[in-house]
């Protein structure tokens, strides 16, 4: 088999590599190469797009775009000219044109749902970008029932079908003996946008430290968008001491961050997936999260669920959690863990570009 990607959105610089659809594009062509050494994956990337650790297979061959419009035009009759049998679009460059079958992978519809969660210029071109997956590709990708059911409500005479590839972890990385903060903590991750929903998280570690005034809370995670409620809020309830903002976290701290944690809370208002939850069970961390449906396809039975529109209820969740036996929620977090790989998400993806765009 031989597939052209579309990869020229995939940002240079390294660290930018490591989060959201960037990673899925990484991982996911990484393991397909793995899993086929005879097929050939074709990847169009930016003209100064350097070859990542992940990408050394010989098999994956990059095709530099220096000529862009020309590029989003022609995509697909170049991947055709180059012997390619379909195309696949990881982070929603789907190629015009009818030259080849397409398969487009679903992260999320927020910005189409959503818009309120995001600025401008990013959400314009997100919305056109999810918006022309969905309704051109022969074959959609979901990461998890949670995103295919809402592609299924957002387009219902959609005709396309829809697979589901459950995602892997995220960098993963061994465990150090460094505790990069002060203990006790509890411990969210998550850039700094509306959607992280932080200040109700706030709001209830507020609550929480009624009867828990030892901890704090570690709020790892760069800046986004919008994050300025977050801040206001730590100042109006006067926890500036006993919330830490530690900014991007580097891979090699994740481990230990996640195993001295009391617990890992995850309050988000929608998710296409959860991998922070995921990687907290991978390292030990106990979880409570939204009881949202991405985050229960991940946490299953581990995981303790809050209502995040309450501050009250979020609250409750952490607290329920730190009742719990320790031991035992990481031991079963990490027998979870082991569900979910790359290696598992790319032979899915490989089935079903092979099944039903009749690839060979």
């Amino acid at each position: 088999m031989k597939l052209g990607i579309g990869a020229v959105g995939l940002p240079s610089q390294a660290d930018f590599r490591k989060a959201g659809t960037a990673r899925y594009a990484l991982q996911v062509v990484e393991h397909m190469a793995r899993l086929e050494p005879e097929s050939e994956f074709n990847v169009f990337v930016a003209h100064d797009f350097g070859r990542p650790e992940e990408w050394r297979a010989d098999n994956i061959v990059l095709q530099p775009v220096t000529k862009y419009r020309l590029h989003w035009a022609l995509s697909g009759w170049k991947a055709r000219s180059l012997g390619c049998q379909a195309w696949f679009a990881p982070t929603y460059e789907i190629a015009r044109g009818p030259w080849l079958p397409q398969v487009a992978m679903i992260h999320d519809l927020f910005p189409l749902t959503n818009p309120e969660w995001f600025s401008e210029p990013d959400l314009s071109r997100a919305r056109e970008a999810i918006d022309r997956s969905c309704r051109k590709a022969n074959l959609l990708l979901a990461n998890s029932e949670d995103t295919a059911q809402r592609i299924r409500a957002r387009y219902p005479a959609l005709k396309s079908p829809i697979r589901i590839t459950p995602l892997g972890p995220g960098n993963l990385r061994p465990r150090t003996d460094r505790a990069p903060v002060e203990r006790p903590y509890v411990l969210t991750l998550g850039t700094l946008e509306p959607r992280k929903n932080i200040p109700a998280l706030i709001e209830g570690f507020a609550l929480l430290r009624a009867t828990h005034p030892e901890l704090r809370l570690v709020v790892g995670g760069g800046k986004g968008w919008r994050e300025g409620p977050i801040f206001d809020r730590v100042r109006e309830l006067g926890l500036e001491d006993a919330v830490e903002f530690a900014g991007y976290v580097d891979d090699a701290d994740l481990p230990r961050l996640f195993a001295d944690a009391e617990c890992f809370v995850m309050p988000s208002l929608a998710e296409g997936f959860g991998i922070p939850v995921l990687e907290a069970m991978h390292y030990g961390a106990p979880v409570a999260c939204s009881d949202i449906g991405a985050l229960a396809e991940v946490g299953g039975e581990i995981a303790v669920y809050f209502d995040p529109a309450s501050p009250q209820r979020i609250a409750e969740g952490i607290e329920r959690r730190l009742a719990t036996d320790r031991r035992e929620a990481v031991e079963a977090g990490f027998q979870r863990a082991e569900r979910f790989t790359w290696e598992r998400t790319a032979q899915l993806t490989l089935e079903a570009i092979r099944s039903d765009l009749q690839v060979r």
